[in-house]
């Protein structure tokens, strides 16, 4: 076959004995010599290849051992010496490292933190840009705590979380993602497994992520009796909320502007798509990115228990998706609470805590039916955006719409008899 629009053709065997390809990564001009080169290699080999464009020249092997699940993204120029350079993730054993493109020398090491058990970090690295405005781009690194991706059923902890790291010396800036508390969490899965970040979605000039999950969320066809798992995930990587997720399939990309109206966009694929006559057809569906996000506001006071309850976003705000619980942490345990909304934000003290919504001329609406809190102090209600109050309410919740979401709970030994958690502010995506 002739490949009219060939540019480069490189053999695995050229560098290597073992399969080559298994991954690859854009890392913009590393060598100075005015072409992309790129990052390719293979995992089980733990052997890092650097290329460089356009006619596949190698430029230097990084060798991890027996690492066999690196991740590498572009970093920009870090150092200020002209040339691009890369964060490579070695989880099984190593953290995260940096490198120099035009040396190919370490420029520093993040070790994974201590939790008490395997924290794979650095499974997914992803470049963010400037998130410090230092002028220096900065990145994310994912942990999956790799004993829970592992088959190992019943786990009641939470699987996984994403930080952001300086480009400069990699100190560390936040942690936006904590795998949450159900939606997430998986017997089998690692919702952060793979990352792509830096393009901004929702428009607020941030750098968003999107995340790819493996083993995680089931559909089941019968037809052809075959579960296809997976799920792909966009967050905000101002407030690190869920934007929107579609499952399953674990394939999906931030795509940049693809519209013209300065928002990028971003693609989910999924290879075991079913299709009528027993088909896996698969399909890619790109998506629109808009203006939107969660962002916690107000507070809550310790109540009887001396903790403060706090609301939790738990599946994405897209109104499409329609796939959001909203929860109270910390409330307490074996009382009844309910979750409620208005269109406007306040800050009136009120038993343990600050009312945060003004409900204007119809009051404060209801979120679903009231909850009993578990022995935790924990409660959930499912969000279903096309029914009752929600769907058909004053004004219905829809894409470009802003609410204030709280919740009340019971507390009969408080000098107030009740408490209110903190609150979010959204403004829901399709």
């Amino acid at each position: 076959m002739t490949h009219l629009y060939l540019i480069t053709y490189i053999k695995g065997s050229k560098y290597s004995e073992e399969t080559f390809g298994d991954y690859i990564a854009p890392l913009g001009d590393v060598d100075g010599d005015g072409f992309t080169d790129f990052a390719t290699g293979w995992r089980s080999e733990g052997e890092l290849w650097i290329v460089g464009g356009p006619d596949g020249h190698l430029i230097r092997v990084h060798d991890f051992q027996a690492e066999a699940d690196m991740s590498v993204s572009n970093l920009g120029d870090v150092d200020g010496d002209g040339f691009n350079d890369y964060v490579v993730g070695a989880p099984s054993i190593y953290g995260v490292f940096v490198f120099s493109g035009k040396t190919g020398g370490e420029l520093y090491h993040i070790d994974p933190p201590d939790q008490g058990f395997w924290a794979f970090m650095g499974r997914g690295v992803a470049g963010m840009g400037d998130l410090d405005g230092d002028g220096i781009g900065d990145f994310a690194a994912s942990g999956v705590f790799h004993y829970f991706c592992s088959g190992v059923p019943g786990n009641p902890e939470r699987s996984g979380w994403i930080r952001f790291f300086s480009g400069k010396d990699g100190h560390f800036l936040k942690q936006l993602i904590l795998g949450p508390v159900s939606h997430e969490k998986s017997p089998a899965g690692c919702p952060f497994w793979w990352l792509d970040g830096g393009q901004d979605v929702n428009g607020d000039g941030v750098g968003d992520l999107l995340t790819r999950g493996w083993r995680t969320f089931e559909v089941y066809y019968p037809e052809i009796n075959l579960n296809a798992k997976g799920n792909t995930a966009v967050f905000s990587g101002r407030t690190g909320t869920m934007l929107w997720r579609e499952y399953p399939g674990w394939q999906g990309a931030l795509m940049g502007d693809m519209d013209g109206d300065g928002i990028s966009e971003w693609a989910h694929g999924n290879d075991h798509y079913f299709r009528a006559g027993g088909l896996l057809a698969g399909r890619v569906r790109i998506f629109k990115g808009f203006a939107g996000d969660g962002e916690r506001i107000c507070w809550s006071a310790p109540n009887s228990t001396g903790k403060a309850a706090s609301l939790e976003l738990d599946g994405p705000i897209s109104v499409g998706n329609n796939d959001l619980n909203i929860s109270i942490e910390d409330g307490v345990p074996g009382e009844p609470a309910f979750f409620f909304y208005g269109p406007n934000e306040v800050q009136r003290p009120m038993g343990s805590g600050v009312l945060c919504v003004s409900g204007g001329i119809h009051g404060l609406i209801p979120i679903g039916d009231p909850v009993q809190l578990d022995e935790n102090g924990y409660g959930t209600v499912a969000v279903d955006m096309t029914e009752g109050q929600l769907a058909h309410g004053p004004a219905p919740w829809k894409a470009g719409l802003t609410r204030i979401v709280q919740a009340w709970y019971s507390d009969p030994a408080s000098p107030a008899g009740f408490g209110l958690t903190d609150a979010y502010r959204i403004t829901f995506v399709p």
